[in-house]
């Protein structure tokens, strides 16, 4: 699936997950990359992974600061699906490693990884270090994405972008279930 912006919208903490590895997802418009989290205070300089699963593209970042106007966009799109009411946080951050953000500019959408776990490249990321990596999908409802993280059958991790516009669905029913 590709977008005309990549999206890296919500940092949250897997509670199923042995190790503390937080996700989310981003947006960059205009050169400008926002982050959307349910971590309230990432120090700047704080490291994160971002990661395209369909290419299995890595790109480093950093958090820069917090987000100020330059990411309403973002702000006005992002929700947590199983938690409507959950706070989110949101950040500007600069890539670090400008060969893979280029990779990444057309990927159209990305997962972030705070305090990734070391993978082998082409595997996938392995979050609670069971040595089987989680399943980072991008699915579509009727007027959004939902991007999901899977252990197996079971949803670890879930957020949403609103796009504005219809999409065919595409996500299988069991990413609704609570």
């Amino acid at each position: 699936m590709r977008l005309p912006a990549a999206l890296l919208l919500a940092f949250i903490t897997v509670p199923a997950l042995a190790q503390s590895a937080e996700l989310g997802l981003a947006e960059s418009r205009s050169g400008l990359w926002c982050l959307a989290t349910g971590a309230e205070k990432i120090a700047p300089g704080t490291e994160l992974l971002l990661y395209e699963p369909y290419q299995g593209i890595r790109a480093s970042a950093r958090v820069a600061q917090g987000a100020g106007e330059g990411c309403g966009e973002l702000k006005s799109r992002f929700i947590w699906p199983r938690q409507p009411d959950a706070p989110a946080f949101f950040y500007r951050i600069e890539p670090q490693d400008p060969k893979s953000i280029e990779a990444l500019a057309g990927a159209g959408a990305l997962f972030a990884v705070l305090d990734a776990p070391e993978a082998a490249p082409g595997r996938g990321i392995d979050l609670d270090g069971d040595g089987t990596p989680e399943r980072f999908r991008i699915c579509t409802s009727g007027e959004g994405l939902h991007f999901v993280v899977e252990g197996g059958e079971a949803v670890l991790w879930h957020a949403y972008y609103h796009l504005g516009l219809d999409v065919e669905p595409d996500c299988p029913d069991r990413i609704y279930a609570e």
